[in-house]
């Protein structure tokens, strides 16, 4: 059965479509599947903004108290990238 290889969703910047072909010439998904990599093509193009800005931003911010504390970006591209794990691993899960 031949199958068509679905187009990256409206939206997705370079990183996002990038990964969604890269998964998509190697696996064959399920609608639900497709839905995590949608969510982890997504995360990929969050997290190329949350480095872009990065450079342009202190690594460090004034507390409430004064006191010098990490950017939250730092925290938030944490955060993303630990979220791209999840996501991918679950994609990995499913297709076992």
């Amino acid at each position: 059965m031949n199958h068509k290889t679905p187009s990256p969703p409206k939206g997705l910047q370079s990183s996002g479509k990038a990964l969604w072909r890269a998964v998509l010439a190697e696996f064959a998904l399920s609608p639900a599947e497709l839905r995590l990599l949608h969510e982890a093509a997504r995360t990929t193009d969050e997290l190329d903004r949350l480095a872009a800005a990065m450079p342009d931003a202190s690594l460090t911010v004034m507390g409430s108290r004064g006191q010098p504390r990490p950017s939250p970006l730092l925290d938030e591209a944490r955060k993303h990238r630990d979220t791209l794990v999840r996501l991918l691993t679950a994609l990995k899960e499913d297709k076992k």
